[in-house]
């Protein structure tokens, strides 16, 4: 079976999680260019539209992502025992790194 980009980037970011290589970075990269992108549009806002139109939209972004912290809370507790039912052998063997010594596993 080959793998197509997207499932083998979540196999190797489970992979990382599991080799503990998790940061703070880890969990925010995904999340950056959107983040970029929403301080952009309102900065441009606070120039170029009337303050309520401001603020309407920093209330969309603060409420966006209080609302990710519980999930992301949520994910974290769950990820022990995800990590535990995966069959780590298949996943290396599916990313090509079925010569990867036992220790660098």
């Amino acid at each position: 079976m080959e793998l197509t980009p997207l499932q083998r980037k979540f196999l190797t970011r489970y992979r990382d999680l599991r080799e503990g290589r998790e940061t703070l970075r880890f969990r925010l990269k995904p999340l950056l260019p959107r983040l970029a992108i929403l301080v952009a549009l309102i900065g441009y806002s606070a120039f170029m539209l009337p303050a309520v139109v401001t603020a309407f939209a920093t209330g969309m972004l603060v409420g966006a992502a209080l609302r990710q912290v519980p999930l992301t809370r949520g994910a974290k507790q769950i990820m022990p025992v995800l990590l535990d039912v995966i069959d780590w052998d298949k996943v290396d063997e599916r990313l090509g790194d079925a010569g990867r010594p036992v220790e660098a596993r």
